[in-house]
């Protein structure tokens, strides 16, 4: 009986590992499949990487577009127009908080839109930051091989450069993010 028992156990606990194996793999499928998403959907945006805001802000620019007083705005709002002027002055500052854009915006009948915009795609960013942890990682092991006199070829150093940065994509180690560090893991495959 207590054979019986151990045997479930183990099943039990060998079911678990499995599927938390499985989860996990899921978890990181579906990272990679929610940055080509958001890669997706920036590409049939292309104006947003070119939006810039205006230097006076939203609030003024949409304000002097629908043909409002600050006054008028401040009615609308129900604040007083020197507050309107207030806010438009943070905005043109960059320190207005998101709740009294989201305010103004309704007071103008505008939604506001709050979004990050990368430079380039959400998988070039990582591509990019994956290779200099690489290059980082080569560098530390490729100076102690020097110093032994074991330094690899240049096609292999590229190789590898690639397999590792290929490796921080497909895991998105938090550790890539890490400055000055690199995953442990990655550091013993690159010796």
């Amino acid at each position: 009986m207590e054979l019986f028992i151990l045997l479930v156990r183990y099943k039990v606990l060998t079911f678990i590992c499995v599927i938390g194996y499985k989860v996990s793999m899921l978890s990181k499928a579906s990272k990679a499949l929610r940055r080509e998403q958001f890669d997706r959907s920036l590409a049939q945006s292309p104006g947003l990487r070119r939006f810039i805001a205006p230097k006076r802000g939203w609030i003024r620019e949409v304000r002097e577009v629908l043909g409002l007083s600050a006054q008028q705005l401040a009615t609308r709002m129900g604040v007083s127009q020197p507050t309107v002027a207030k806010m438009e002055q943070a905005e043109a500052k960059g320190v207005i908080t998101l709740a009294s854009l989201k305010r103004a915006a309704e007071a103008m009948d505008c939604q506001l839109v709050y979004t990050f915009v990368p430079r380039s795609s959400f998988e070039e960013i990582l591509q990019v930051r994956a290779s200099e942890v690489a290059a980082r990682l080569l560098d530390r092991v490729g100076h102690t091989m020097s110093l032994e006199a074991q330094e690899p070829g240049g096609d292999f150093r590229a190789r590898r450069e690639r397999e590792l940065a290929d490796e921080l994509v497909r895991t998105l180690s938090r550790e890539l993010w890490e400055e000055g560090m690199a995953p442990k893991a990655l550091r013993d495959k690159a010796e």
